[in-house]
């Protein structure tokens, strides 16, 4: 929930032009703004549109093109490309989550400190996605058997001052998420 308030002033200030391109061709500037609030609204769906494999499909093309937009140059304002490295953090493959994650440090190198729970959030992410302990406590796991959410393995070397640090809750308030997600 804190990323959301963190980034909505941003959705707020790049999604009126996003949606009024849709009458016409649309700038990667435009372009990203909408897949990053399609990525978004998506995210906090209690079911996804059309189930889990659609919503996967949809993902991989917005990471897909995301990726070709920032190949090609054309997201190069702060912005473009903090929005751009929101949606790569959530890829499935680990190469386009540390384009996320290298995206993010570099703006927060920048001095752009919205960048750094993306960066905190890609980073956990590549750890899940290669079997490693998360540092960050940001990534939550299904387990099917149990039919509940929990907080994937995290690495207890990690402090809530370095979390916060890095713009992300601390470790209680990560698994108080977990209750809440359990309450849907």
């Amino acid at each position: 929930m804190g990323r959301l308030f963190r980034l909505a002033p941003l959705l707020a200030a790049v999604l009126p032009g996003a949606l009024g391109a849709c009458a016409g061709p649309a700038t990667p500037s435009e372009r990203v703004a909408a897949m990053y609030a399609e990525n978004w609204e998506e995210q906090r769906a209690a079911a996804p549109p059309g189930g889990a494999e659609a919503l996967a499909r949809r993902r991989a093309e917005r990471v897909a093109a995301v990726g070709e937009m920032l190949d090609a140059g054309e997201l190069a304002s702060a912005t473009d490309r903090l929005l751009a490295a929101s949606i790569l953090k959530d890829a499935d493959g680990a190469a386009d989550v540390e384009r996320a994650r290298d995206l993010a440090l570099a703006l927060a190198g920048e001095g752009e400190d919205r960048a750094l729970p993306v960066a905190a959030e890609a980073i956990d992410r590549v750890l899940f996605l290669t079997g490693r302990p998360q540092k960050y406590a940001t990534q939550y796991v299904f387990d099917p058997l149990n039919r509940q959410w929990r907080l994937y393995d995290w690495d207890p070397a990690t402090t809530d001052a370095e979390r916060r640090a890095m713009g992300v809750v601390t470790l209680a308030e990560a698994q108080r998420r977990v209750e809440v997600l359990n309450r849907r």
